[in-house]
């Protein structure tokens, strides 16, 4: 049965595999026995899902923002300047040795 023919109605169960077939504007002359692998179900005018373009390659890289900002940093080492804070403190005000000093 070709695909072009449109729609039909079942009429009867030939075996378990065949069925014989009819068209929708005359249900009594049958057309003829089909197998199921031919036949396929109504599935109305639904028009098929458009598959996406896949993207091919290496993912694009995710850079993920600090803690602090360069922005920040300035806001933090302009206050250190301008303050009489300890020396000893770094610019978080945590008392350390030059490993914990914002450069």
């Amino acid at each position: 049965m070709p695909r072009r023919d449109g729609l039909f109605v079942i009429v009867e169960r030939k075996s378990p595999v065949s069925y014989s077939v009819a068209n929708t504007d005359s249900p009594q002359l049958p057309v003829g026995v089909y197998h199921t692998s031919v036949l396929t179900p109504f599935q109305g005018n639904l028009i098929p899902p458009i598959k996406a373009l896949r993207r091919r390659g290496r993912p694009a890289r995710i850079i993920k923002p600090s803690s602090i900002t360069p922005a920040s940093a300035q806001i933090h080492k302009g206050s250190q300047n301008t303050s009489s804070a300890d020396p000893g403190r770094d610019v978080f005000g945590v008392r350390g040795g030059c490993c914990n000093r914002w450069f």
